[in-house]
C-alpha cells in the first residue's frame, strides 16, 4: 500500500495496483500485513507529480454538456482525475485502517479489488483521452476528493460513509446522464466505457462501503452509539444502523444529499431509501424520525425496481445486472483480459501477460527513475513496466 501511495505518477500507481492485485489473486502474495512489524507512519498526502496542475474547485474547467469535443474531453479528464485519487483512497483505507481497526481478511480483499478496478478505470480513461487527441494532465483539476479523505482520516466509519456511501453514490446518480450525453453526441466508445465497465463496477464500490459500515455497527452490537444528544430509544438493529449513518453524514459532510437519486443502482449497492432520502432535506428532526423507522431490511438486498428515479436512463441499467448480482461477496473479479473480453476496443490497451501491460501516456519525461522504481518494487521483481518506459503516442494526424 505504501509503495503505491508513495509513487508520484498516477499511471505508475495504476500499473502497480493491477500487478499487485494479480499477485494476490494468484497466491504470490498471501499475507495482508505483518503483525510483528511496527505500525507504519501514515502519510499526510499521497505522492503526486506535477503532471496535473491543481486549482481551487471554483477555478476548475467547466465541463459543459458534452456537445463539443472539448466538453467531452473535459468530462473524461475530470473522471480520470477522480479515478486516480480513488486508487490512492483505496490503498489509504488498507494502510490506515486495515490493521489499526483489526479488520478481517475480506476487508483487505475488497479494497484491493476496488483499488484494481479504479486503476483499470483510470488507465482506460487516460487511453481514451489520448485517442481523442488529449492526455491526462492537459487540463487543470482540483483535489477536493482528498480533502474529504483528510476530514475522515481518524475514523474508518466516517471514511466508509463519506467516500463510498456519499461521494461514490453521488457518482451513481449522475453517471447515467453522462452516458446519455456521450451517446447523444455520437461518442459511443466513451459511452461504452462508462456504461459497460465503470458504471457497474462503481456500484460494487458503493456496496463495499455499505457492507463494511454495517459490519462495524454489527461488531459494536449493543454498544452502538447513535447520537450523544439523543435520549435512549428502542430501535431494532437495522433502524439503529440507518440512524447512525445519518449521524455520521451530518457530522462529516457539509450540506444535504442532492436528489434526484438513482434508486435502482443504490439498491443494487445495498442502500435502502431510509438511509439517504432523509438527508436530502435540511430537517434534522424529520430525518432522524425517518431513520428510526428504517425497516429490518435496511441493509439487505432490495427488490426495488428503481421506477420513478429521475436519473434512470433507458437501457443503461440493463447491462449491469449480471456484474452486480454478487456484489456482497469479496470482490475478486479477474481483469477484463483474463475474462477474454479484451480492452483494445475501448481504451487501446494491450495485454502481453502478467506485468507486461503497456498503456499510452502523455510522455512528458520520466515520471520515476529506474532506481526509484526498483526501490518501490522491492521483492516484486522485474514484472513491472514503469510509465517512464512507455513510448508516448503520436500526435493525431
Amino acid at each position: 500500500a505504501f509503495r503505491v501511495l508513495n509513487t508520484p505518477s498516477a499511471h505508475d500507481k495504476a500499473l502497480m495496483t493491477e500487478e499487485i492485485h494479480s499477485m494476490w489473486r494468484t497466491g504470490v502474495m498471501t499475507v495482508t500485513h505483518d503483525l510483528d512489524a511496527p505500525a507504519p507512519r501514515q502519510l499526510e498526502r499521497p505522492a503526486r507529480d506535477a503532471r496535473v496542475k491543481l486549482v481551487e474547485p471554483s477555478c476548475a474547467p467547466r465541463l459543459g454538456k458534452g456537445g463539443s469535443p472539448e466538453s467531452r474531453v473535459a468530462i473524461l479528464h475530470s473522471l480520470a482525475h477522480i479515478e486516480s485519487w480513488a486508487i490512492d483512497l483505496s490503498w489509504d483505507a488498507i494502510a490506515r485502517f486495515g490493521r489499526a481497526a483489526k479488520m478481517p481478511r475480506k476487508f483487505f480483499e475488497d479494497f484491493l479489488a476496488v483499488a484494481a478496478d479504479e486503476a483499470r478505470h483510470f488507465s482506460l480513461l487516460a487511453a481514451r483521452l489520448v485517442e481523442l487527441g488529449s492526455s491526462y494532465g492537459a487540463l487543470t483539476a482540483h483535489d477536493g476528493l482528498w480533502e474529504s479523505a483528510t476530514e475522515t482520516r481518524d475514523s474508518l466509519e466516517a471514511r466508509l460513509v463519506i467516500e463510498h456511501c456519499v461521494h461514490e453514490a453521488r457518482g451513481l446518480d449522475v453517471l447515467p446522464g453522462t452516458i446519455a450525453k456521450f451517446r447523444r453526441f455520437g461518442d459511443d466508445p466513451s459511452a461504452d466505457l462508462l456504461e459497460h465497465v465503470i458504471y457497474p463496477e462503481e456500484i460494487t464500490h458503493c456496496a463495499a462501503g455499505v457492507r463494511w459500515f454495517t459490519y462495524l455497527q454489527n461488531r459494536m452490537g449493543g454498544a452502538l452509539v447513535v447520537d450523544d444528544d439523543d435520549e435512549e430509544e428502542e430501535l431494532d438493529d437495522a433502524a439503529r444502523v440507518a440512524k447512525r449513518f445519518h449521524v455520521v453524514v451530518r457530522k462529516h459532510f457539509k450540506g444535504i444529499l442532492k436528489p434526484p437519486f438513482n434508486d435502482e443502482a443504490r439498491s443494487r449497492a445495498g442502500f435502502q431509501r431510509e438511509w439517504y432520502e432523509p438527508l436530502s432535506v435540511d430537517d434534522r428532526a424529520g430525518a432522524e424520525k425517518a431513520g428510526a423507522k428504517a425497516g429490518a431490511g435496511a441493509v439487505t438486498e432490495s427488490t426495488t425496481d428503481g421506477k420513478g428515479s429521475e436519473t434512470k436512463v433507458a437501457g443503461v441499467g440493463e447491462s449491469i445486472a449480471k456484474k452486480t448480482d454478487e456484489f456482497r461477496k469479496p470482490i475478486a473479479r479477474p481483469r477484463l483480459d483474463d475474462a477474454g473480453t479484451g480492452m483494445g476496443g475501448v481504451g487501446g490497451s494491450s495485454w502481453d501477460g502478467p506485468g507486461k501491460v503497456q498503456r499510452p501516456g502523455p510522455g512528458e519525461g520520466p515520471q520515476i527513475s529506474e532506481a526509484q522504481w526498483r526501490a518501490y518494487l522491492g521483492e516484486f521483481g522485474d514484472s513491472f513496466v514503469p510509465h517512464s518506459q512507455v513510448q508516448p503516442p503520436r500526435s493525431p494526424g
